[in-house]
């Protein structure tokens, strides 16, 4: 008798084991889309970037956090404010400290409702900002080059090629860092 209860003991903690580790190996973290008009076409969104996803009425700018048969699950970011306190400053003043707590709720979007999905060609942008910057200092330079020289033709040439170097060396990573991916899933794309 005890036999027969240490064997089913056995086979049922099998059996869930064997459930888990099948649920946790075959989740994928990533959600394949097929042209509609050639069938060897497909593209695979990860889950680890921010998606513009547009539906009939509302723009969602969220994480694809998993997806299944009829629907799309986006995780949504709320913040919500607790409390408000005022703390007293000699110096400086009465101050205002907000205490706020953030959650991740998911809303689940299904597949018909979707119009387009937008993604960015480089995942991470912040490498942009100093090229940015560069930019926009070789612009105001040279406004400033022409404004300061203006009665002087010697000077002007050379810093007009400084100031022309540095935009056509920072101008096409700009124009290619920023650009998005955008699938038409009304024409063109399908999950």
């Amino acid at each position: 008798m005890q036999s027969e209860y240490l064997w089913t003991m056995k086979t049922h903690l099998t059996i869930v084991l064997l459930t888990l580790t099948l649920t946790l190996f075959c989740q994928s973290a990533s959600i394949e889309i097929k042209s509609k008009t050639d069938s060897k076409k497909k593209k695979i969104l990860k889950f680890d970037r921010i998606y513009e996803i547009g539906t009939r009425d509302t723009v969602y700018y969220s994480q694809i956090v998993g997806s299944n048969d009829s629907c799309l699950k986006l995780g949504i970011v709320k913040i919500t404010i607790d409390s408000v306190k005022t703390v007293k400053r000699l110096l400086k003043g009465s101050e205002k400290i907000y205490h706020s707590t953030q959650h991740i709720d998911t809303i689940c979007i299904s597949f018909s409702r979707i119009n387009y999905l937008k993604k960015d060609l480089l995942k991470d942008r912040k490498w942009l900002d100093p090229i940015s910057w560069t930019l926009i200092g070789g612009g105001v330079g040279g406004l400033t080059v022409q404004l300061s020289t203006l009665g002087k033709d010697s000077d002007i040439k050379v810093w007009m090629g400084v100031v022309s170097g540095l935009c056509i060396i920072t101008f096409p990573i700009l124009f290619i860092g920023t650009r998005t991916i955008k699938y038409d899933m009304r024409n063109t794309w399908t999950f």
